[in-house]
């Protein structure tokens, strides 16, 4: 039987969750840690082996590595960054680490199409969108095997939002968010639904409940990062590693699930005249990208979707200038 093997690069705090994650599960049995950190890899894998001594866990090959070692990876999970330290942005930004960032983003792409070509490519790194798409359109990574985490991460915080104020399970909430992973991301009232209970039909079937302002609740889901991320002394880690497993889970399983993660998008996808990265509904299966799905939207939700569209447009035209300037020196 084929063995399955994992790499993970960048093993900083979202690097370790997502791995954490993973080792509850059985989708691989070979796990390789890429860090510029050398002292901290090694000693995360070690950790980690200590933990498959316990009976209780399953007896795991993990090991720090090189880009070589992942020329026969089946999926690659990118949680590299720019390390801040107690530098907390404010706002919360995701955009302005596009510029410190763009030097490991080099540096990962060129090792890993130096190793493969055929690995399922996900991005985590911030900004996300941006990273996707650069690794597609200027390091020439199959598209259909790209992708990033997108709003699925927003979508989870809407998800529980929304089902903590109804006083309901969040799995009955069906709902998206859209767009930029970050301050523009934007929720999709005209597909939410509780239990086949359209949005705007909540509040009459809820009636002991307080009724929920579209804006309002919007601004709290793009706002909840930064509210766990001053209160963990600029560290948001849990959730995206849940959501991340979510992700690796649909694509291992073949589950056909549909999720709203980042990818490249055609030029005409919501009338745009370029081609971009965003997040959207998207099925995803063991070969990758399986089809996207461009829901109707509301003339609110559209003129979310352009000011988002737009902002990841000018972060992906300033990596391209940064990555020339790069190349050019």
């Amino acid at each position: 039987m084929k063995s399955s093997k994992l790499g993970i690069i960048g093993v900083g705090h979202v690097g370790k969750a997502v791995l954490t994650n993973l080792l509850r599960t059985t989708f691989f049995n070979e796990y390789i840690l890429i860090d510029t950190r050398e002292d901290r890899v090694f000693g995360e894998a070690l950790d980690q082996n200590h933990g498959t001594g316990a009976l209780n866990h399953h007896n795991f090959k993990i090991r720090n590595g090189t880009y070589d070692d992942l020329v026969d990876a089946d999926m690659i999970i990118v949680a590299a960054s720019y390390y801040y330290g107690d530098n907390i942005l404010p706002n919360l930004e995701r955009q302005e680490l596009l510029e410190d960032n763009i030097p490991e983003l080099q540096q990962i792409m060129e090792g890993i199409m130096g190793a493969t070509q055929e690995a399922i490519l996900i991005f985590v790194s911030n900004p996300v969108d941006t990273w996707t798409q650069l690794a597609i359109t200027e390091f020439g990574y199959p598209k259909e095997k790209c992708m990033g985490t997108g709003t699925m991460l927003e979508t989870a915080r809407l998800r529980y939002t929304l089902a903590k104020h109804y006083q309901v399970d969040p799995k009955i909430v069906s709902t998206y968010m859209m767009g930029e992973h970050g301050n523009a991301a934007f929720m999709v009232p005209s597909h939410t639904h509780i239990a086949g209970i359209p949005f705007d039909d909540l509040d009459t079937f809820f009636p002991q409940e307080s009724a929920l302002n579209v804006a309002d609740l919007n601004q709290e889901i793009v706002e909840a990062a930064g509210v766990v991320y001053d209160n963990k002394n600029g560290v948001t880690d849990a959730a995206i590693g849940i959501v991340t497993i979510e992700l690796v889970q649909a694509i291992v399983l073949d589950e056909q699930t549909i999720v709203p993660l980042t990818s490249l998008h055609p030029v005409g996808t919501y009338s745009s005249k370029r081609e971009l990265c965003f997040g959207m509904p998207t099925k995803v299966g063991i070969n990758g990208i399986e089809n996207r799905y461009e829901l109707p939207l509301s003339d609110w939700e559209s003129q979310k979707l352009e000011k988002s569209l737009q902002v990841i447009a000018d972060s992906v035209d300033k990596g391209k200038e940064l990555l020339m300037k790069r190349k050019d020196q």
